[in-house]
């Protein structure tokens, strides 16, 4: 198993044994057993992409005030390219930043401009925009 896919099952799985934990204290977890040479994320897209639960999970963590029906209905909306909402478009832009603040958070890439482009950075910006 990747360590990224590990990383999606310990955290759901932490996720359900202790639903009344914050978000981003389970994320703080399971990232800390993570070594840096581990960290060569290739997130499946789906599993950074709404309803996914490890999306929804990211979602409570780094972007709370995001309703999350809203950021599916958008997320929805722009695979069918309705790019016309304003209020899908701010879901969007927010939910852009949130997977960011989760990168940037644990140290999953360097921001150097000289290192190669994250894995999670290339998924990121296949998310649609709208």
């Amino acid at each position: 198993m990747r360590a990224e896919q590990s990383i999606v099952a310990n955290a759901l799985r932490l996720w359900s044994e202790r639903s009344n934990d914050l978000a981003r204290q389970i994320l703080d977890d399971v990232m800390s057993s993570c070594h840096d040479d581990d960290l060569e994320f290739a997130f499946d897209y789906d599993d950074l992409r709404p309803p996914h639960p490890f999306a929804e999970l990211l979602r409570r963590a780094f972007a709370p005030e995001l309703d999350p029906t809203i950021l599916l209905i958008s997320t929805l909306a722009a695979e069918f390219g309705d790019h016309n909402c304003p209020q899908f478009k701010s879901a969007q832009d927010e939910w852009h930043a949130a997977i960011m603040r989760f990168a940037d958070r644990y140290g999953i890439w360097s921001p150097e401009p000289s290192c190669r482009e994250s894995p999670l950075t290339a998924a990121a910006q296949q998310l649609p925009l709208i």
